[in-house]
């Protein structure tokens, strides 16, 4: 696995309904092509798959209540601290466990093969 560089806590701006309430977000590409989604929550920096797997809509575009982020397509809501669909028993997103040194958030990743 490497250590890759997603971007800076600077770079992540509140975003998603009632912007001012929903956390601070970032959609990025992994250097595999994923699109990930880096996203602050009760001040804890957060790194998931950014695509829904209901729909593959992107779960940034959602609605973040505490560490419980929820799609905008179809209301499916993902717990950020585990990955893990409340709605959908045995789903989730794939998430990372961020680094952040210096304000640089990095994830230790693995592409697909």
């Amino acid at each position: 696995m490497a250590l890759i560089r997603l971007c800076h806590t600077a770079e992540l701006e509140a975003s998603g309904p009632a912007a001012a309430n929903s956390g601070r977000r970032l959609q990025v590409d992994a250097p595999d092509g994923r699109r990930l989604l880096v996203i602050e929550a009760d001040g804890q920096i957060h790194v998931i798959e950014d695509d829904c797997p209901h729909q593959y809509f992107p779960l940034g575009d959602g609605n973040l209540q505490g560490t419980v982020l929820t799609c905008a397509l179809h209301g499916w809501r993902f717990d950020l601290t585990d990955g893990r669909s409340l709605d959908m028993p045995g789903v989730c997103v794939e998430r990372w466990q961020p680094v952040v040194e210096d304000g640089w958030i990095s994830i230790e990743f693995t592409p697909l093969d």
